[in-house]
């Protein structure tokens, strides 16, 4: 993800300076997409989640299947240990 920083310079060489988006997507060394977002839209780009995080699919299974999975992992022997 882009920093704030980046977000900042680019939207004042595009619409301060007036330099083209392409322009300012070589002087940045971005895609010009990215340019254009950067320019189309006040606040920088961040990730929200569009809804809670999905549950696990083993939900309810869980307490059955740890016990089962540890008994067949093997021993971790660790670094130099026989």
């Amino acid at each position: 993800m882009r920093g704030v920083e980046l977000s900042g310079r680019v939207r004042y060489a595009a619409l301060i300076e007036g330099i083209s988006r392409r322009a300012a997507s070589r002087r940045f060394g971005i895609d010009p997409r990215t340019v254009a977002k950067m320019v189309s839209f006040s606040l920088p780009q961040s990730y929200r989640r569009s809804g809670p995080p999905m549950k696990s699919s083993r939900g309810s299974y869980r307490t059955e299947i740890s016990p089962s999975r540890d008994r067949h992992r093997p021993a971790d022997k660790g670094l130099g240990q026989k």
